[in-house]
């Protein structure tokens, strides 16, 4: 759906749209690997702590 709109706003050379859908676009990967980074330090601090009975 997003490469669409921005399939067609390269077509139709609506600059302003392309760049507010491109910045959506990066906005949303930030926040993607953001919660990864804080999931995976979770899960370090989890099992690295000296209470942890995991295997």
């Amino acid at each position: 759906m997003i490469l669409r709109r921005l399939a067609t706003a390269l077509r139709k050379q609506d600059w302003v749209t392309l760049l507010i859908e491109t910045l959506i676009v990066v906005r949303h990967s930030r926040r993607d690997r953001d919660r990864a980074v804080m999931i995976l330090w979770h899960l370090m601090t989890f099992y690295n702590s000296p209470n942890s009975t995991h295997i």
